[in-house]
């Protein structure tokens, strides 16, 4: 919507991150607005970088949006930890991350957030007073967000190890073997597939061992599961 009568319009850069498949498709759709006072910039960043972009930021923008309604935006975290102040699509769990009016804002359709844009981006003292006070609950909230070591004393321990309360944390060590367990079913797949295909390569898909002096020929993809 146009600013109100007499406001100057926002003038804003908007960075959009990542390489997914469709990322020529809607450069060249944004290329097609003929925007004014706006300038649209794609990037792709080092994960060291990404958190520098977010702390030079004014606000985070999150379009994810959940069929379930149950998971919840990394890039939102992202934002977060970094002090800034998102507008982010509503759904069902989000306010678990996300007060509106607190630390964020959250809206339904582009009209919506074309709306909380002008009213945080304007070159207004209002709207400098709006964002600001944004940016202080997302500190606020922050500061009171638990930790690792807390979470995992109050919601995963009991699950996985039992007790109200749980023992200590697993050593880092401990809960590496812990991922690894979780994750064994799916490297021992992708083991599967991946020798089954070099199974299928003519004269490439066996291998040999010696067990006392006797020759022993197996799949490529039972070596590797051995």
């Amino acid at each position: 919507p146009p600013p109100p009568t007499g406001s100057p319009p926002p003038q804003v850069v908007v960075i959009v991150t990542g390489k997914g498949p469709l990322r020529e498709y809607y450069t060249q759709q944004m290329a097609r607005l003929h925007l004014f006072h706006v300038a649209v910039l794609t990037l792709w960043l080092e994960p060291a970088d990404y958190p520098s972009l977010l702390a030079a930021a004014d606000l985070g923008v999150c379009l994810h949006s959940s069929t379930s309604g149950l998971d919840l935006p990394m890039k939102v975290l992202d934002m977060l930890g970094t002090g800034l102040p998102v507008c982010a699509v509503r759904f069902q769990c989000l306010p678990e991350l996300l007060s509106h009016g607190q630390n964020g804002l959250l809206f339904s359709d582009a009209a919506e957030l074309a709306v909380q844009l002008t009213q945080l981006l304007a070159p207004t003292r209002e709207a400098g007073e709006r964002l600001g006070e944004l940016r202080r609950g997302v500190a606020a909230s922050e500061a009171k967000r638990p930790r690792w070591e807390e979470n995992w004393r109050q919601v995963a321990a009991p699950i996985l190890l039992g007790g109200p309360a749980g023992p200590p944390p697993l050593s880092h060590r401990a809960f590496k073997l812990l991922l690894l367990a979780a994750a064994a079913p799916a490297i021992l797949a992708g083991l599967a597939v991946l020798g089954a295909a070099l199974a299928r390569m003519e004269g490439h898909g066996w291998l040999s061992f010696d067990f006392d002096e006797t020759e022993v020929v197996v799949p490529a993809w039972v070596a590797m599961l051995w």
